[in-house]
C-alpha cells in the first residue's frame, strides 16, 4: 500500500505534466516529477506544462508537515 507522498508521486508520474489529474480535495491539476530532485520534489500547475521550468514545487518536507497537520485535526 502506498503512503500519501508515494501516491502523489505516482500521480505525478502518470500525469507527466500533460495529463489532467483530479486530485481529491483540491481539484483538477497537472503534476510532474522535478527532474532535479525526483525523490523529494513534485511540480504542479493549473495548466499543462510547456517547459521543464514550469510549475510550482511541492517539497516532501512541506507535504509531510501539511499532511500531519491535517491528520491531527481528525
Amino acid at each position: 500500500m502506498l503512503n500519501s507522498w508515494q501516491y502523489l508521486k505516482k500521480l505525478a508520474a502518470e500525469s507527466r505534466g500533460s495529463e489532467l489529474i483530479d486530485l481529491p480535495g483540491y481539484g483538477p491539476i497537472y503534476l510532474k516529477q522535478d527532474s532535479k530532485d525526483i525523490k523529494n520534489t513534485i511540480l504542479w500547475s493549473a495548466t499543462p506544462f510547456n517547459s521543464p521550468t514550469d510549475g510550482k514545487p511541492v517539497k516532501k518536507s512541506a507535504f509531510d508537515r501539511a499532511w500531519n497537520r491535517v491528520k491531527g485535526q481528525k
